[in-house]
C-alpha cells in the first residue's frame, strides 16, 4: 500500500511503522540499560550463570565439596539362561574375568557359581567379595612361598656356619 503525504513524498506504510517500532525499541533498551546497567543479552547471560553455580552447588554435597561421579558401571550377563544386570567398578570386572580365562571357564559360568554359592547380599557384592577373596588367597599363598623360601635359606646359612 503506497501512501501519498501532503509535501508529495511517496512511503510504504509497513516499512515506515516497522522503522518507527524499531527505533522506539533502541530507545527503550538504551533507557533500560541507562537504568539497570546491563542489556538483555547480558541479563540473560548471568541469569544462565547463576542458574549453572546453583546447580553445582547443590550438586556439590555437604560442605560445598563436589560429589565424585560413580566408578560403578552396570553391566548385563546371562546366568542359567536367565539376563541380570550387575554393577561393578571396572577392576572388579576386569579381575572376574581375569579369574574365569584362568580357570578356563566363560564370565558366565563364573558368575553362575557364585550365585549358586552365595550365602545372602546381592550379586554385586558377592562377585566383588569373591574377587577380593581370590587375590587375597593368592597374595597370601605367595608371601607364605616366600616366608618359607626365607626360612629354607636362614636355616641353611645357620647350618653352614655351624
Amino acid at each position: 500500500m503506497i501512501v501519498e503525504f501532503w509535501m508529495g513524498d511517496v512511503i510504504k506504510l509497513r516499512e515506515a511503522r516497522k522503522q518507527a517500532k524499531r527505533l522506539h525499541d533502541q530507545k527503550r533498551a538504551a533507557e533500560s540499560r541507562f537504568a539497570h546497567g546491563r542489556s538483555k543479552a547480558e541479563r540473560e547471560l548471568q541469569a544462565a550463570r547463576d542458574t549453572k553455580a546453583r546447580s553445582d552447588l547443590e550438586a556439590s554435597g555437604r560442605h560445598g565439596r563436589r560429589r565424585m561421579k560413580s566408578p560403578v558401571v552396570k553391566r548385563s550377563i546371562v546366568i542359567a539362561g536367565h539376563k541380570t544386570s550387575v554393577s561393578l567398578e571396572d577392576a572388579f570386572w576386569k579381575g572376574l574375568k581375569e579369574i574365569a580365562s584362568g580357570r578356563e571357564a566363560t564370565l558366565s559360568e563364573l558368575v553362575a557359581s557364585i550365585d549358586a554359592d552365595r550365602q545372602h547380599g546381592n550379586l554385586s557384592s558377592a562377585l566383588r567379595l569373591f574377587v577380593l577373596d581370590f587375590y587375597r588367597n593368592q597374595l597370601s599363598e605367595e608371601i607364605g612361598v616366600q616366608a618359607t623360601s626365607r626360612d629354607e635359606m636362614m636355616m641353611a646359612r645357620a647350618a653352614a656356619s655351624a
